[in-house]
């Protein structure tokens, strides 16, 4: 009589199938996925640094200078954000900026879609 392992020398069950599958899925996905939320990240923080450097923004004249400077870090970084994307919007004492980001990234059977609103708030001094 031969033992239940003896039978199987060789192959691999099922689940064990199964669970490999499911993990090379997680790793695709992961590895599609996560670099587009990396430069999104890292854009944002480029934008946020951008605007802490310069000393003041009182006025709406520096506007298309600020949408210049954020189109190209957006080009540095690969994010697909396009003029219309950009939103000031002006008070007294703050400025804030609002960028829509918008993205797909297309995985076998489904399209990944991404739609973030980068909001940054500025004081103005």
């Amino acid at each position: 009589m031969r033992h239940r392992h003896e039978r199987m020398a060789g192959r691999i069950a099922w689940g064990t199938l199964f669970w490999l599958m499911v993990l090379v899925s997680i790793v695709y996905i992961t590895y599609r996925v996560l670099p587009v939320y990396v430069h999104i990240w890292t854009f944002e923080d480029q934008v946020k640094e951008t605007l802490l450097q310069v000393a003041s923004y009182r006025a709406r004249r520096a506007e298309p200078q600020l949408r210049e400077q954020i189109l190209r870090l957006a080009r540095e970084e690969g994010v697909p954000v396009d003029y219309e994307d950009i939103e000031f919007q002006w008070f007294p004492t703050q400025l804030i900026v609002r960028i829509r980001v918008q993205d797909a990234i297309r995985l076998p059977g489904y399209t990944w879609k991404i739609d973030r609103l980068i909001e940054i708030k500025r004081p103005l001094f």
